[in-house]
Order: structure tokens, then C-alpha cells, then sequence
């Protein structure tokens, strides 16, 4: 779901409501990231969970910075709440950590680590 805010124009202009969606997006996920069955509902559903993974360390536009967070804090939320073996085998089979590693790299050759909080 987040993937597609992903892709949304720069809405710089209208700042309040990108952040009052935002909150509001985040509460739900939030919400959501505290039961085990979101968990294998996002490993199990077209890869999910490796799209989260990739939003949090893949470039993208400045103005994306606000869903990249959501990312990040639903990941956070997730791990806190709801971590179990099919998680960590799950991270581990998909090499989660590898490419987010990758990606940050990927960042720093190129200068443009600034882009990511």
C-alpha cells in the first residue's frame, strides 16, 4: 500500500495534508504491525514485505521522505510487536538484510546518502 504513495507527484505545496495522511496512514499501520497475522498475511502476499523493505532503502524523490518513514516505522513496529521464526526465516530466504545493505551502499557510492533519514 505504501508503494503507491510512492509515486505520487510532489505535493510540497499542500505539505498539512501529506502530513495529516501520513499521520493517518501510519496510526492504521501501526495499528495493524501489532498482530502476528499482518505479518504472514505480508510475506505471503505478492512479496509485501520485500516492497517495505526496499521503500525504506531504495532512492527516491526528496519529496517521498514522508512515506519512506511510514515505511521505516511500520518495519520498527512489525520487528517490536509481532517478530517470530517465519519473520526471520522469511528475511534470511529473501535476503531482506542484503539488499537493504546493498541499497545503502548503492546511496553512499553515489553520493547521495542524504536522501535517506
Amino acid at each position: 500500500m505504501l508503494y503507491l504513495f510512492m509515486d505520487l507527484p510532489d505535493l510540497s505545496k499542500d505539505m498539512e495534508t501529506v502530513e495529516m495522511v501520513s499521520k493517518m496512514l501510519m496510526s492504521v499501520l501501526i495499528r495493524m504491525g501489532e498482530h502476528v497475522c499482518v505479518i504472514d498475511e505480508l510475506r505471503d502476499a505478492d512479496k509485501d514485505l520485500l516492497v517495505l523493505f526496499d521503500i525504506c532503502t531504495s532512492v527516491w524523490a526528496p519529496h517521498n521522505t514522508v512515506w519512506r518513514q511510514c515505511a521505516m516505522e511500520f518495519l520498527t513496529t512489525l520487528c517490536r510487536k509481532s517478530l517470530n521464526l517465519g519473520l526471520v526465516e522469511f528475511l534470511d530466504t529473501n535476503k531482506c538484510i542484503e539488499n537493504c545493505v546493498k541499497n545503502l551502499r548503492f546511496m553512499i557510492d553515489s553520493n547521495i546518502i542524504h536522501i535517506a533519514d
